[in-house]
């Protein structure tokens, strides 16, 4: 595999070098290139200091990242690059962070304390590959497997635990049998892991191309995540074919009695966002409506509107093959343009106003109009709609 590195990235890295110092290319950009996939960005590691880093780059902005870790964010033209220092780490007390962070000049030495050795390579067009624990190979044989030790791996970051099975399922590869035993035996350490980086972790999770299997074999640590007692999945080619945003509420529809109540514990637990929450919280009260008729699909279309409405046939496709007759006539009443909500239909409030109907009736009438344009198939014009307007207003006035 030939290495094509953008122009400044190269520019970058041969500033380095014409001032004595070493830097490379590190981590998830070397095994993007690998695997023929353009890196969204390109972090580098030097032997440079973080106070060096920012004076041989005074031309440009630089942001201290984090340089109490030796991270120092470079804008090179108009790309940022992070750059970090070659280091050691030491001291994990809270199995998260280290204690104690030693700068050093070895490109060896900081390339073990990486997590996995997919991620533990280094490259530059001056020394080309730097690949000390195998990572190509691994690659090759699509396996994660952790540099070193799997539990001192895991013990020094709980959070590698969940990158693992989302490196897994987004590149679905196998976890080593060695990494597996560390993940099952060390699972407990997620509990020390803030609920926003879990929640970070879990999404990518069911993005991911390799998401059944891996949910579905990783069940015991990923479940107590969510409070749930376990998780179970339809068949993969079922669960894949879902857009990635209802992967994650089918796994509550397949594995809880009250799913929407489970999911709404689970991601405030996890401090997901409002609009995540609430929209998740509609599908699974959607989900749980009768759609035994032709009407009832189309009231749920009606009070729910299409995204939800869909949404909610798409999961409850994954127990009842009759959803897929449903989402197709949704599909064909939106094909169709067909009137579903009152933003579409010809009349509005003041029309109504204007054959008396009274203020109070006037939502009550606009929701049984749509009903009877969607449902029963009356014309959509506003001739039509007003001649039903005042039998509902006399139904109105005749019920007092």
């Amino acid at each position: 595999m030939d290495f094509f590195l953008p122009r400044d990235v190269c520019l970058v890295i041969e500033r380095f070098y014409n001032s004595g110092y070493k830097c490379h290319i590190v981590g998830g950009s070397v095994r993007d290139i690998l695997m023929g996939k353009k890196p969204d960005d390109y972090d580098m590691t030097t032997d440079a200091d973080p106070k060096t880093v920012k004076a041989l780059f005074c031309d440009c902005k630089t942001v201290d990242t984090g340089i109490k870790h030796g991270t120092v964010t470079v804008i090179y033209g108009t790309r940022p690059i992070e750059i970090t220092t070659y280091r050691t780490e030491s001291g994990y007390r809270d199995n998260r962070h280290p204690d104690r962070v030693i700068f050093t000049k070895s490109l060896e030495s900081d390339l073990a304390r990486r997590d996995f050795t997919v991620n533990a390579m280094a490259y530059n067009h001056f020394d080309g590959l730097v690949d000390i624990f195998g990572g190509r190979e691994d690659l090759k044989k699509g396996c994660i497997r952790s540099v070193g030790d799997g539990r001192v791996r895991f013990s020094e970051d709980g959070l590698r635990i969940l990158r693992a099975i989302r490196f897994s399922s987004v590149l679905n590869f196998e976890i080593e049998k060695n990494t597996e035993q560390a993940i099952f035996s060390l699972k407990n350490l997620l509990f020390n892991i803030s609920a926003e980086r879990v929640m970070s972790e879990w999404t990518k999770i069911v993005k991911g191309i390799g998401a059944c299997r891996v949910i579905t074999r990783y069940s015991e640590v990923l479940s107590p995540l969510l409070g749930l007692e376990n998780i179970t999945l339809p068949k993969e080619e079922d669960f894949l074919s879902l857009p990635p945003h209802l992967r994650g509420l089918a796994v509550f529809f397949m594995n809880s009695t009250e799913p929407r109540e489970a999911f709404a514990n689970a991601m405030r637990k996890l401090r997901s966002d409002k609009k995540r929450l609430v929209f998740g919280c509609g599908v699974l009260d959607a989900v749980k409506l009768k759609t035994d008729t032709r009407e009832d699909v189309l009231n749920l279309l009606i009070d729910f509107g299409e995204d939800i409405a869909l949404c909610a046939l798409k999961l409850k496709a994954l127990t009842d093959s009759d959803a897929l007759s449903h989402i197709n006539l949704v599909d064909d009443i939106l094909k169709r343009s067909v009137c579903h909500k009152i933003s579409m239909l010809s009349v509005s409030g003041t029309d109504l106003k204007k054959i008396g109907i009274s203020e109070r009736s006037i939502g009550w009438a606009l929701d049984k109009l749509v009903r009877c344009v969607c449902i029963e198939g009356l014309e959509n014009s506003k001739e039509s709609l007003i001649s039903k307007a005042k039998e509902l207003k006399f139904s109105e006035n005749k019920n007092g």
